[in-house]
C-alpha cells in the first residue's frame, strides 16, 4: 500500500488524496454497513482525530468526502443516527518484510 516512489511538492495534494482513496477503500479502511447504521474506521480516526479535522469540519467529513459510491451522503444523511465503531489496529502493518529490510540495509551501507 506503500507509494511507488517519493512524495514530492508539486504533487503532494494529489498524491496525499490518492493514498488517503486507496487506504479507506482497503480492507483496514472504512466499511459502512447501511442495514446496522454502523461505520467501521480503523482505530487511526480515533487516535488521531484532530488530525483529520480540517478547516472546522470533523474527521466525518474528511472521511466522508473518501467514501465510495453515495455512501458519504447516506453517512452524512444519517449521521445521528449511525454509530462509528473503531476496529482494531492492525500491527502488522508495519512490519517490514526481510527482503525491504535488507534492500534497505544496501543502500544505508552503500553511503559514503
Amino acid at each position: 500500500m506503500l507509494k511507488d516512489g517519493l512524495y514530492s511538492g508539486e504533487n503532494l495534494d494529489q498524491d496525499l488524496d490518492s493514498a488517503t482513496l486507496s487506504y479507506l477503500k482497503s480492507e483496514e479502511g472504512e466499511v459502512l454497513d447501511r442495514s446496522k447504521l454502523v461505520l467501521y474506521l480503523s482505530m487511526i480516526f480515533k487516535w488521531y482525530k484532530e488530525d483529520f479535522e480540517v478547516g472546522g469540519e470533523t474527521e466525518i467529513y474528511f472521511i466522508a468526502r473518501y467514501m465510495a459510491n453515495d455512501d458519504g451522503q447516506f453517512f452524512i444523511e444519517n449521521r445521528k443516527r449511525t454509530e462509528i465503531e473503531y476496529r482494531e489496529y492492525n500491527w502488522s502493518l508495519n512490519i517490514i518484510e526481510e527482503e525491504e529490510k535488507d534492500a534497505s540495509l544496501e543502500i544505508n551501507d552503500s553511503s559514503p
